[in-house]
């Protein structure tokens, strides 16, 4: 394995629910609005099921090829040569996506708080930051996670509290005006930012307990889930059912006032939020790595840690014009591309598996599974 090191159970539920909710929290609410309205806080709730839809068809995989990540069992399913095609489109996803994260890190932070900044330079800190993660390795990260989530979450649960007393709940009425189809089109960008959690195919070989991985993930959905629907529920019921804000979030942030001393928190929000997102690209970053050396048989993936470092900042860069075009990729395109790799081409991949009735052998027994020390 080009991985020696192991992550518990907690260790991956944190991992991905940053992966998720490293950027979903600030832009989710106000696409989910564009259709739902007044209903938004309740399209997370359809966008779960292809979150847990996605969980139970990369674990099924898992579980017919033990001990191998998703790019190691697409040669095994479909052959070498379209398992090595398959294998390229995948990594080509994953760098795609984490430029475009890397895009609205960036575009957020100027928008917001350092409008004469170039750009780069924020493109450039937090991939090197990312890359830092990367190359110290899946438990680093995995602590890191583990260290920073109940700071992470416990701001995305706090801030709708302190707006409690501007709320107004007339804002939330009729439930349901227009049935629940806008509720389910409301839902399909959450669904997108759900799937994410496919990324799990590259993780779920190092973890200590690999036949619990199903159980981990998908309570991380689940939590995933009541997080964004209590934010869009609060940003719903402060400004209205058609917010029309490029990131209602951190505006609810903005609005907070408490006895008059705690005001203009959103830059503590933004320290948070950035730490949060880090997180996310790390995951990204290196699932992107270890496939790119899992298929080109490179025995140490620290050594494509700086070339895609650089694909990924250049990418961000020339990927879009400016954030409206990438807000309307986000809204029009992303809930269609992201379910492609996280679930539609692993759904055939499984029924492929299935009807060919191919498996593979599990993996040694490790001899000291409580170990937790890796070979950096």
């Amino acid at each position: 394995m080009l991985e020696g090191g192991r992550i518990s159970n907690r260790q991956l539920i944190f991992l991905m629910l940053f992966t998720v909710l490293g950027t979903a929290n600030m832009f989710l609410p106000a696409l989910a609005a564009e259709h739902a309205k007044q209903d938004a806080w309740l399209s997370p709730f359809f966008s779960m099921l292809e979150g847990l839809w996605v969980v139970f068809i990369i674990t099924e995989l898992g579980r017919r090829f033990p001990g191998k990540t998703l790019i190691e069992y697409l040669r095994l399913i479909t052959g070498p040569v379209l398992g090595t095609g398959l294998g390229c489109l995948f990594i080509f996803w994953m760098i795609h996506t984490n430029a475009i994260i890397i895009r609205e890190f960036a575009e957020l932070i100027v928008t917001t708080m350092m409008p004469e900044t170039p750009i780069i330079i924020f493109l450039a800190t937090i991939t090197f930051t990312a890359a830092l993660l990367v190359r110290a390795g899946l438990e680093v990260m995995g602590r890191t996670a583990e260290f920073l989530s109940p700071i992470f979450l416990g701001t995305f649960v706090l801030i709708p509290l302190l707006v409690g007393e501007i709320m107004k709940p007339e804002n939330l009425l009729p439930i349901l005006e227009k049935g629940i189809k806008p509720v389910i089109a409301g839902g399909l960008a959450p669904g997108g930012w759900f799937g994410e959690v496919a990324l799990l195919g590259m993780l779920l070989p190092y973890l200590r307990e690999p036949h619990k991985g199903r159980q981990a993930v998908a309570l991380a959905v689940g939590v995933i889930t009541v997080n964004l629907s209590v934010t869009g529920f609060a940003v719903t019921a402060v400004f209205g059912p058609e917010p029309n804000l490029m990131f209602p979030f951190l505006t609810l942030a903005q609005n907070i006032r408490v006895a008059e001393f705690l005001e203009r928190i959103e830059s503590l929000i933004l320290v948070v939020w950035v730490a949060g997102v880090a997180v996310k690209i790390a995951v990204f970053y290196y699932a992107a790595v270890l496939a790119t050396a899992q298929l080109t048989g490179v025995k140490d993936y620290r050594c494509v840690v700086t070339p895609i470092g650089v694909i990924l900042t250049v990418l961000a860069i020339i990927i879009y014009d400016n954030i409206m075009e990438l807000v309307n990729f986000v809204a029009r395109i992303w809930p269609f591309y992201g379910p492609t790799f996280e679930w539609v081409i692993p759904a055939l991949l499984l029924v492929v598996a299935i009807v060919t009735r191919k498996k593979s052998p599990p993996p040694p027994e490790d001899p000291d599974p409580e170990r937790n020390v890796g070979t950096h």
